[in-house]
């Protein structure tokens, strides 16, 4: 007759034990994990844009080309009230800003079509003219750009535009 042996039975109730810490602790750690990405009531879970449409050109003042001007409309597609504060030119191919226009150099139409300055406010589900003039640049050449726009709290959209001949 062989003699076989098994665990003690002090050794099965510690390696019952260490099974059900090790449970515990998953468990644990799983719903805490959950837990700490229920959203807060921080602005920046609730704001998003996107940008729907983008037109390069010149702004002219008696004829003369003065600097390019950036169209952006921008739309909110977020729960919460957003202030677009900045406009960005990004050559896309380096990323180097090429234009950056922000705060009350911003233009956008308010509501009753009166030309205002400053970061623009858009509602839920509302979408907004932003007007950017890029000062002291007075030609782009063709290529591959990247505009973004950026809200107060930092959110921020890019939109891909090719421009096929030089503005100036």
């Amino acid at each position: 007759m062989r003699n076989r042996r098994g665990l003690s039975p002090v050794v099965s109730v510690l390696l019952l034990i260490l099974i059900a810490v090790a449970a515990a602790v998953i468990i644990y750690s799983w719903f805490s994990g959950a837990a700490s990405k229920n959203p807060t009531n921080t602005p920046q879970l609730y704001e998003r844009i996107s940008i729907e449409a983008v037109k390069i050109g010149t702004h002219k003042v008696t004829g003369v080309t003065k600097y390019i001007q950036i169209n952006v409309t921008v739309m909110n597609i977020g729960g919460a009230k957003v202030n677009i504060s900045s406009i960005f030119l990004l050559g896309t191919s380096t990323g180097n800003v090429i234009c950056s226009v922000s705060g009350n150099n911003l233009e956008y139409l308010s509501n009753n079509n009166q030309l205002k300055n400053g970061p623009v406010p858009i509602g839920p589900g509302s979408s907004a003219l932003v007007v950017a003039l890029c000062k002291g640049l007075r030609s782009l050449s063709p290529g591959d750009y990247t505009v973004k726009a950026t809200t107060a709290n930092g959110i921020q959209t890019t939109y891909r535009i090719t421009v096929s001949k030089t503005i100036s």
